[in-house]
């Protein structure tokens, strides 16, 4: 099983595309703290479900300012995870993001926001589950 900051690290190295064969557990990250004692940490609401094409709003602050944001779909019927990064190397503190068009059945979804080149300082949103409605 991977966690959190694995899957940072790995991130890192690999592909956008790649698929991860193990679930994921993932929760609400605590902010963590860089050297000098700056965090970096998501300042939008999530919403409490997500429905396919959905915009969201993100916004974060701290670290150093030079950050890279991800998304990771969870789908349990397949065992699998799809994380990708939507922002690299980037100084921009705010973002609209448009939400996959097709989904699994019980998919969730969790955002995460890190200082880049420093996986190991970032922040995660709750775990969203997709809204069959």
């Amino acid at each position: 099983m991977l966690f959190c900051k694995s899957l940072f690290a790995i991130l890192a190295i690999v592909p956008a595309s790649f698929t991860f064969a193990s679930p994921l557990t993932v929760r609400q990250g605590t902010p963590a703290s860089s050297g000098k004692g700056e965090i970096v940490k998501f300042t939008n609401e999530f919403p409490s479900t997500w429905q396919p094409g959905q915009t969201v709003n993100l916004s974060w602050q701290g670290g150093s300012g030079d950050y890279a944001l991800y998304e990771i779909y969870y789908a349990p019927n397949q065992g699998s995870s799809r994380p990708g990064y939507l922002l690299t190397n980037t100084t921009e503190t705010s973002t609209t993001v448009a939400l996959y068009s097709t989904v699994s059945p019980g998919e969730t979804l969790t955002f995460g926001v890190a200082e880049a080149g420093n996986s190991g300082i970032y922040d995660l949103s709750d775990t969203i589950p997709f809204c069959e409605c």
